[in-house]
């Protein structure tokens, strides 16, 4: 199974960032028994949300993490898009 997590390009007022993790299975018994098992992937206190493509085997949690989290994810493409900004004003 690949996982892959992407992250929504929005901070939201309640100071959250979307996080989507797409799990891609090998085969429908794989794809079969992670969905069945999907919410022990999930903790009590995570509100998130779930949904499969039976056609491509996959499987995506949406969920939402703290701005300062994805900041401290991403600060060096954060550090390189702003130096590169910085740099088309001159």
């Amino acid at each position: 199974m690949k996982e892959k997590i992407t992250y929504g390009n929005t901070i939201h007022s309640d100071d959250t960032v979307t996080r989507r993790t797409r799990f891609d299975c090998n085969s429908l018994k794989e794809f079969k028994s992670f969905w069945q098992n999907r919410l022990t992937h999930t903790s009590n206190n995570e509100k998130a949300s779930w949904t499969a493509n039976i056609e491509l085997l996959s499987i995506e949690r949406k969920d939402y993490v703290t701005s300062e989290e994805y900041f401290a994810l991403h600060i060096d493409d954060i550090i390189v898009a702003l130096e590169w900004f910085e740099g088309e004003e001159e």
